[in-house]
């Protein structure tokens, strides 16, 4: 609502500027504050005067009454506030304070106007004297200069009202001014005022009401000496000038439609202005004492399902020198300014504070379709308090952030929101599928943090050279990982049997839904903090049976014989098992160990070998350090040209790792490396 006045409308009393006026020889009467208040009428004029009583009889205030006139002669009719009306004494040695009001032409001042105090006397022409007159002059003040307070006397108690903090957030289409108005009851007893108003005087006379916060009383009440804090607020034009502004304090009297505003008080205002900069990725943010820097750091931009997810890095400073708390600011993508995105913060942090000179990171995520760019992006941020949501902000950034490239061999460092890792690609292999591949990289995860934890699930894209994209899975355990240890996992996609994948690329970051990071069961939203990591060539298949790495595990076999007696197999395998205990959490430890007859697509024998196995009734398992195994079947089908392999497991697909043509032989040992395979 606003309120129309003229320029020179001012609502205020300075008591100084008035004296006590006997009204006889111990009794005298004193004006404590004068008021005008814009209303829809013109302006409502009100006058606390009070009277003292220092005789030994009582005064009978019905015999006192005040007349107001303006210096050209006009005259005005004044009333008593409701509350005063049942004021009819004033007992010896006390005070009793008494608020009068009228209505005034609009173009009147207070220095237009004089205030008479009369006393009835029935045996005078006119039937009253005059016992006090007050006008004012063209120097009277009538605002509480910056830093200042006045004493306010409501029904006869003394209350001390002061501006603490005044600051403007300027966003969008409207500015919001903030105050803090600190008021102490000086009594001894708690004391209720209803019907408060508060208003934001602009330089040009404009009234704004100014709204109490949610968490104030709209029915304040002032507990005895206690410094009582409101906080008000009210959003403005962009255009209004916020210099020379005044906050008034009111209270309204009379019955509903009939009510009008009294002016107690009014403050100058000196409003804190925020550095902004249009086009900007940063935004100041002043709320009372804390001056806070937000900063749009990045925005990342994924491919996912059919769209693209935007994540937007939010850094908020702490520039004061005393931690501050997060303020209650919420962040909004927009498309072109017009067009808003569902966006949620990702629930990473439960910090509640920040230390001077110190920053806490918040995302934000949202979805957009994979055409729009990011220089066609905005970031806005929103104060909301109860219905109303005010715009503070529009901050930008031209692109995208760069994912990190990550080469063959290197390691990437993720030390964000308490996840503190490295990843590194170690292998890749392809395992053959009916009508699909599967093709698995394998990573290592290292937790670099100072205790034991949940490798968090990641998620991404395999991309071929030619740009063609292959959703992934992530196989992990779940493991406790500890400090300086590490987790093995594998990262698969399922590609066309005739795909090309030299110079292929893994698109990895961490997945998130809307609980935050995922760490244990949980579908994917999303992933953020990605690197695009250069996988290496698929290592060629061996002949060597030294040396085979699998999960944890380097697997040296020393001896291998297999010879048939008619069609019973017997094979005598030694071998010698060592696990890195750098990993706590692996999930490839199964071989497979298999005659073929490549000739005809035939497999003769194959059978699993697990390695450190817990599963009841593996018919053959290895284990950690020197093992014999001697395998006996019965055939159903006999080769004489056969090609020994070892396939690692994964998923029920197998990829070949080593592969050695043999002729069945009970005196030749096929692991030896000075034995050629047969031509």
């Amino acid at each position: 609502m606003l309120i129309s006045a003229g320029a020179q409308a001012a609502v205020a009393a300075n008591a100084s500027t008035s004296k006590q006026v006997y009204i006889n020889k111990q009794s005298y009467v004193q004006l404590d504050s004068a008021n005008l208040m814009p209303s829809s009428k013109g302006n409502t004029a009100s006058f606390t005067l009070t009277f003292y009583n220092g005789g030994t009889t009582s005064i009978n205030l019905v015999d006192y009454w005040a007349r107001l006139s303006s210096t050209s002669g006009n005259k005005y009719n004044l009333a008593l506030i409701e509350t005063d009306k049942t004021k009819k004494k004033v007992q010896p040695k006390s005070t009793v304070t008494l608020t009068y009001y009228g209505e005034v032409p609009n173009n009147i001042k207070l220095t237009n106007l004089i205030l008479r105090v009369i006393k009835f006397d029935f045996s005078v022409a006119g039937y009253e004297t005059n016992v006090a007159s007050f006008n004012f002059p063209a120097n009277y003040s009538t605002a509480v200069k910056v830093n200042g307070y006045k004493a306010v006397k409501i029904s006869n108690n003394l209350v001390n009202v002061r501006v603490d903090k005044s600051t403007v957030s300027v966003g969008g289409e409207n500015k919001v001014v903030n105050i803090e108005l600190l008021m102490r009851n000086t009594n001894n007893f708690s004391l209720t005022v209803p019907n408060f108003n508060f208003y934001l005087q602009t330089k040009t006379g404009a009234l704004y009401p100014l709204k109490l916060s949610s968490a104030t009383s709209q029915e304040v009440v002032l507990r005895p000496l206690i410094l009582e804090r409101l906080k008000l607020s009210v959003e403005l034009p962009t255009k209004i000038d916020t210099t020379d502004m005044n906050i008034v304090v009111a209270q309204s009297v009379g019955e509903a439609a009939a009510s009008i505003n009294i002016g107690l008080a009014q403050f100058k205002l000196q409003v804190k202005q925020p550095t902004t900069t249009v086009g900007s990725n940063h935004y100041e943010y002043i709320n009372g004492d804390y001056v806070y820097d937000y900063t749009i750091s990045s925005i990342q931009k994924y491919a996912w399902a059919s769209d693209d997810n935007i994540i937007g890095k939010l850094t908020i400073t702490n520039k004061g020198a005393k931690t501050a708390p997060i303020p209650k600011i919420d962040g909004v993508f927009y498309v072109d300014n017009s067009a808003e995105v569902t966006t949620k913060e990702l629930p990473l942090t439960t910090q509640l504070s920040i230390p001077a000179k110190q920053s806490v990171t918040l995302y934000y995520y949202g979805s957009v379709a994979s055409s729009i760019k990011v220089s066609n992006l905005k970031f806005k941020l929103f104060k909301t308090e109860g219905e109303t949501k005010t715009e503070l902000a529009s901050l930008i950034t031209k692109d995208a952030v760069n994912p990190s490239t990550i080469a063959v061999g290197s390691t990437y460092n993720i030390n964000d929101n308490g996840e503190k890792m490295s990843a590194t690609v170690t292998d890749v292999r392809l395992f053959q599928g009916e009508y699909k591949n599967t093709y698995a990289i394998y990573m290592d995860f290292s937790n670099l943090q100072d205790r034991a934890k949940l490798t968090s699930n990641w998620a991404g894209y395999l991309q071929s050279a030619t740009g063609t994209i292959f959703d992934t899975k992530m196989i992990k355990t779940t493991n406790l990982i500890n400090p300086s240890k590490k987790e093995q996992v594998i990262i698969t996609a399922e590609v066309p049997k005739d795909i090309d994948l030299n110079n292929a690329s893994l698109m990895l970051g961490l997945a998130y839904n809307e609980k935050g990071l995922i760490a244990g069961e949980g579908a994917a939203l999303g992933y953020f903090n990605a690197a695009k990591f250069a996988l290496p060539v698929q290592k060629e298949i061996s002949n060597n049976f030294n040396d085979i790495h699998v999960g944890p595990y380097t697997i040296n076999i020393k001896s291998l014989v297999a010879y048939l007696d008619g069609k019973s197999l017997d094979v005598d395998i030694s071998s010698q098992i060592e696990r890195n205990l750098a990993y706590d959490g692996y999930s490839s430890k199964k071989l497979t160990l298999a005659f073929e007859d490549e000739s005809t697509n035939t497999t003769v024998y194959s059978t699993p070998l697990e390695i450190d196995t817990t599963t009841a009734g593996a018919k053959y398992s290895l284990k950690t350090g020197s093992n014999y195994t001697e395998i006996n079947e019965d055939l159903t089908r006999v080769s004489s040209s056969v090609t020994l392999n070892i396939y690692e497991e994964l998923n029920g697909s197998k990829s070949k790792i080593v592969s050695k043509k043999i002729q069945w032989s009970a005196f030749t040992n096929w692991a030896d490396a000075n034995v050629s395979p047969v031509s």
